[in-house]
């Protein structure tokens, strides 16, 4: 299942923003305007009231702020993946499109070729990349994709770790990945 988060309504969500950033200054105002009205002995009671309401009403804004700005930094790693990464066991898998000009084990030439994160996948296997594992794999199933700044292993080679692997998730996600993804890829190739 391919994993697509929601995109809010961009524009609508500034305009709420606007509306409720105006209202606030609004009712702050009014505060402010009858603190001027009163002078003498209350005025001090009525500070202390109206610094409290103002401080609530200006905290609105500032945390809309502050959370869509997480929001953002949070789904940075992901923005050159759009769309390139699916969910298994709650870990995203993210799987690069490279063009291709070798023909496959069966003799089949596929334009585009699969190509999984490695950290994603030991991920999974409960893993991390070592030299060994580096060592254990031909350059054609695990390689380095230096303008992504990941390595990755092809689809032999993520059949092959997965196939040594003794962690329990290890079959599933391989039959996960036959069907979910090398098959629909190729089907939408055929296309």
């Amino acid at each position: 299942m391919k994993f697509r988060p929601k995109a809010p309504d961009m524009e609508l969500t500034a305009q709420r923003f606007v509306w409720m950033v105006l209202w606030r200054l609004a009712v702050a105002a009014l505060i402010i305007s009858g603190f001027f009205r009163f002078r003498g002995t209350d005025t001090m009671a009525l500070f202390m009231l109206a610094v409290p309401a103002i401080g609530v009403l200006a905290a609105g804004p500032i945390m809309i702020v502050v959370s869509a700005w997480l929001h953002w930094q949070r789904g940075q790693p992901h923005q050159k993946w759009q769309g390139n990464y699916y969910e298994f066991a709650n870990i995203q898998i993210r799987v690069l499109e490279i063009p291709n000009d070798l023909p496959d084990e069966t003799g089949q030439l596929i334009p585009t070729k699969l190509w999984f994160v490695d950290k994603d996948v030991l991920k999974v296997l409960g893993r991390k990349p070592t030299l060994q594992l580096k060592a254990m794999f031909k350059t054609t199933d695990y390689r380095d994709f230096s303008d992504e700044n990941v390595w990755a292993f092809s689809e032999v080679g993520v059949k092959k770790i997965l196939m040594i692997s003794t962690h329990p998730e290890s079959k599933k996600m391989m039959l996960w990945i036959e069907r979910e993804l090398i098959k629909v890829h190729r089907r939408r190739l055929e296309r």
